[in-house]
């Protein structure tokens, strides 16, 4: 049993103010029998109690002092004539051999006992340290989680800001921002595309668009003179420009989910946004 811990629990100190419950009155009595160190802080915190009563004592004044004498002179007196008229009973004096069996007996018996407490004390103990350590484990691991996620946060912070100065960028280096909104069933989601007129060079930045499974993608398409035309496919990000296949003279852009790899033609019913230019 971690008797350090338990000395450091408090108990005793409710044991010396009379706090404790039965069974944990109990429990200091079988303990203190078998770990000399209990029975010594119990000594210890008694005298200390002694020693603090002692320094906030008040002397009583003297016309006090003079009655509680009256009243002990009093009940002395009237013990003593209550002892003078009783009878006197002899008890008969058990045989020495008996009574230091008896004795024996009683000792034997209650060494056992808080053998069984301290035996179950320890179990119950040794429960709660285990509760106790999965507790802060469990703690641990949720504080990691926190700070773990609190770093992400301010990466994708990062890379968002980023983000703006480099379509705010875009505005000012020959790039047209095309907007692409949701179709009627799918009016949440949105992306921007990026176009170069003079390069002809298209870049997508999908920060709106929800998580594929693993057999589909999002394919790009440019309306070239009526007809899509694929500028290849690209997964959903909010952190990161994707740059697509170069396309002159496109009308209007359109992203449809495809099965993974791309469709030669775009799936109309799987089309998600859709922006002129």
């Amino acid at each position: 049993m971690d008797i350090i811990n338990y000395i450091e629990s408090g108990v005793l100190e409710r044991y010396a103010l009379g706090q404790c419950s039965p069974q944990e009155e109990r429990a200091v009595n079988c303990l203190s029998v078998i770990y000399p160190e209990v029975q010594q802080e119990i000594d210890l915190i008694g005298k200390t109690m002694y020693a603090v009563a002692q320094a906030r004592a008040v002397s009583p004044a003297a016309a006090t002092k003079l009655r509680l004498m009256a009243e002990i002179s009093k009940t002395e007196q009237i013990s003593a004539t209550k002892t003078e008229k009783a009878p006197v009973v002899l008890a008969a004096a058990a045989p020495q051999a008996k009574v230091v069996a008896m004795q024996n007996a009683t000792n034997k018996w209650l060494v056992a006992a808080c053998g069984v407490l301290a035996a179950v004390l320890l179990g119950v103990f040794g429960s709660y340290k285990s509760q106790n350590a999965e507790l802060k484990q469990q703690l641990a691991d949720v504080q990691n989680q926190t700070q773990l996620a609190q770093v992400t946060s301010q990466k994708l912070g990062s890379q968002v800001k980023s983000l703006k100065l480099t379509l705010n960028d875009a505005t000012l280096s020959g790039y047209t921002i095309i907007k692409m909104a949701g179709l009627p069933a799918k009016k949440a989601y949105n992306s921007s595309i990026l176009w170069n007129k003079s390069t002809k060079l298209v870049k997508i930045y999908a920060n709106n668009l929800p998580p594929t499974s693993p057999e589909h993608q999002y394919q790009l398409w440019a309306i070239v003179d009526g007809k899509p035309v694929s500028l290849g496919v690209f997964e959903a990000s909010d952190s990161e420009l994707q740059t697509m296949i170069n396309i002159e003279n496109p009308q209007a852009f359109a992203v449809t989910l495809e099965r993974r790899g791309g469709s030669a033609t775009p799936t109309m019913e799987q089309m998600y946004v859709l922006g002129n230019v």
